[in-house]
């Protein structure tokens, strides 16, 4: 034991706490943001807007493709989904506000949002 903290020096200590407090912060981030109240979900330009706390099945059709949205337990998933990578039905559940799962092939999104959309940070051009 000796022998390995005499191997041990001073940048491997401050390398390993860096990379423990990145890690911590990185958790913290997890659990951070607020659950959101309601989902947005828009196909093609056309908007539905569903409270979380309502158990339903939202099936959608867009001229690229159709699937089926479940909102449950306060969280939403891509249930199915037409694309071929199947990336949004991947995604999983979402809960938080401003979380989104993104289908680019059927042009449908689907958003987590408070009781009051929130505003944008920044605007570009």
């Amino acid at each position: 034991m000796s022998n390995i903290l005499k191997t041990v020096k001073k940048g491997d200590v401050v390398s390993l706490f860096l990379v423990g407090m990145f890690l911590v912060g990185l958790v913290l981030a997890g659990w951070s943001g607020k659950r959101g109240s309601y989902v947005e979900i828009r196909v093609e330009g056309r908007r539905y807007r569903y409270p979380l706390d309502e158990e339903r099945v939202f099936e959608w059709q867009s001229s690229h493709g159709r699937g089926k949205v479940e909102i449950k337990g306060g969280k939403v998933r891509m249930l199915e989904s037409t694309c071929r990578d199947q990336i949004c039905v991947k995604k999983g559940w979402i809960f938080r506000t401003g979380d989104a799962i993104l289908c680019m092939p059927n042009h449908v999104v689907v958003e987590i949002v408070g009781e009051e959309k929130e505003e944008w940070d920044g605007i570009t051009e």
